[in-house]
């Protein structure tokens, strides 16, 4: 039993789960963007039949951030996989099934897209940039049409939390 989800919807892992490496990390910069890293590792991607799972319980994005920059960087080591796409989206983390948008941040990233990287590139670039979360969302990841046999980079969400005149901790006229 090393992962199950209690009555509140909270993830536990037991067991060897709990030491389980993430592929999601967030961390503040020095001005007021926030960054969500996720790590592609062909090795660890879902299968294609598995369609859109949940990469990480405990990373989500607030309700209230707004996209701001989605961001393929060079990859350590080039992919490989004929016909092969990527799809990196969210789903509502309160039930962790409702307001699925598999492709919010990347639309079908084909072998060549992802090997030349690149920031806010069209033709790959998910529509949820530039959105305000309404809810809290937890990041899912899918494998289309083929699978993937090499390759892995990491993909940089940039997002920012507005500031808001009546918290008077973050905000100075």
């Amino acid at each position: 039993m090393p992962t199950w989800v209690n009555d509140d919807g909270l993830v536990i892992n037991t067991g060897i789960a709990e030491a389980e490496l993430g592929n999601v990390a967030g961390y503040r910069t020095n001005g007021r963007l926030r960054v969500t890293e996720i790590v592609l590792n062909w090795e660890d991607m879902p299968a294609v039949a598995d369609g859109s799972t949940i990469l990480n319980d405990k990373n989500t994005l607030p309700a209230g951030a707004v996209i701001e920059t989605v961001r393929i960087v060079d990859p350590h080591d080039d992919f490989v996989g004929v016909g092969a796409t990527v799809n990196i989206g969210w789903i509502d983390a309160d039930d962790r099934t409702s307001n699925a948008d598999v492709d919010a941040f990347v639309v079908a990233a084909t072998i060549a897209e992802l090997n030349a990287g690149g920031e806010n590139t069209a033709g790959w670039v998910g529509a949820g940039v530039g959105t305000a979360l309404t809810q809290a969302k937890l990041l899912t990841w899918e494998v289309d049409t083929a699978a993937l046999t090499a390759g892995d980079t990491t993909v940089e969400i940039e997002w920012y939390m507005p500031k808001d005149e009546s918290d008077t901790l973050v905000y100075s006229k």
